[in-house]
């Protein structure tokens, strides 16, 4: 009886990824994408304001105030839950449409390599401190998830870097060039757009860098190919 074995190789990351179940990824875009909707329509209702202002053009300060997003004179005085009641807001259809990609692409990357809890706890942690940079940086105001999105990308970075050996073709570029050349070209936009905050994406990026730095991803999924044996 003759057995062949074959042994453990690279994955295909992609393709692993394309196949796998986000749960974590999944919830957190629908919350963003119902927080808008139900916050519009609780403006519409209240305040008689059109359908299409609402949910698709720019919101006032007024309408972004009363739904919690982070204004710096209330949380200097007192208000500190804005810090995290914020990120799930966005100043318009536009600004939450970019998010949601953003945090839908980078949670196909990272949620099957971390799980779904501590992807989540990434999340969180690098929204908030995107939220608190922003604040101590003296911002007025700040809304939406681009600090929590921000800190997965600084996170992909660190993974990326740490098993650099283990990616192959496409992989090997997206967890390197692609990862870094994103990075850059994201924090000169945020400081050279005046409505973007380009603070908050540091503080979300230096979270994320901690955060992963202090994880090691599991070396049974990075690599695929379990021990199998064909018996002819």
């Amino acid at each position: 009886m003759m057995c062949s074995v074959s042994s453990r190789s690279p994955s295909d990351i992609a393709t692993r990824q394309a196949q796998a179940r986000i749960p974590a990824t999944t919830g957190l875009c629908l919350t963003l994408i119902l927080t808008h909707l139900a916050t519009g329509l609780w403006r519409v209702v209240q305040h008689g304001d059109p359908w299409f202002s609402a949910l698709v053009l720019e919101r006032g300060n007024g309408f972004r105030r009363a739904v919690g997003g982070q204004t710096w004179r209330l949380v200097e005085s007192g208000e500190v839950w804005r810090l995290v009641s914020s990120v799930f807001l966005h100043v318009d259809l536009a600004h939450l449409v970019f998010n949601v990609l953003a945090l839908w692409a980078l949670g196909r990357m990272l949620e099957p390599l971390v799980g779904g809890w501590r992807w989540g706890t990434w999340v969180v942690i690098g929204g908030f401190s995107g939220s608190v940079a922003s604040h101590l940086a003296g911002v007025p105001r700040s809304d939406g998830a681009s600090g929590a999105a921000f800190a997965l990308l600084g996170a992909a970075v660190v993974v990326g870097w740490r098993h650099r050996d283990a990616w192959v073709g496409w992989d090997r570029r997206l967890y390197g060039e692609v990862l870094w050349a994103l990075v850059v070209v994201n924090l000169i936009l945020g400081f050279w757009m005046p409505s973007v905050d380009g603070v908050a994406h540091v503080g979300g990026l230096g979270a994320g860098l901690i955060l992963a730095g202090l994880y090691q991803v599991p070396q049974d999924r990075v690599f695929a190919g379990d021990r199998k044996e064909d018996t002819p």
